[in-house]
């Protein structure tokens, strides 16, 4: 798993945290199965920022308005 340090960081990016969930996934030993839960568990919470996000900037032009 990386060596960098979250905590000295003023913000995580998206490719910093995909990153650790795998590297913690491999030193997990995770079973096939598991993987796939993981993944899938990932690609929901993934679906549900992508999808915050997109209301949040369609809320903010409709002010702009």
């Amino acid at each position: 798993m990386s060596e960098e340090n979250p905590t000295n960081q003023n913000e995580m990016t998206i490719d910093m945290a995909f990153n650790n969930l795998v590297g913690i996934a491999r030193e997990m030993k995770l079973s096939h199965k598991e993987h796939l839960v993981l993944e899938q568990s990932v690609q929901t919470v993934l679906e549900a920022l992508n999808e915050a996000e997109s209301e949040k900037e369609k809320s903010q032009e409709e002010k702009a308005v």
